[in-house]
């Protein structure tokens, strides 16, 4: 079966992920996963120092540190609306 006869039996448009590599190239102001993750942690705690003080200290992934205050604050701001 080709792609584009794949493609039709579907209902909806199909989403296509690519690497940071596709965007850093291709997109400016584009963030590597290091520079996102750090952007966002700047963001909730307004300090670089946390996020390296995070990335250094702990046995767990970065990502997961940072997703959980950034829930927290995106579920508080949805309690205002």
């Amino acid at each position: 079966m080709q792609i584009p006869e794949f493609i039709k039996n579907y209902k909806n448009h199909p989403v296509l992920f690519v690497g940071t590599g596709m965007s850093l190239r291709y997109l400016r102001n584009s963030y590597s996963w290091d520079e996102l993750l750090k952007k966002i942690a700047f963001d909730l705690w307004r300090n670089d120092e946390k996020y390296l003080d995070l990335k250094s200290n702990s046995s767990t992934h970065i990502t997961v540190l940072c997703m959980k205050p950034l829930q927290q604050n995106w579920i508080k701001n949805l309690q205002t609306l």
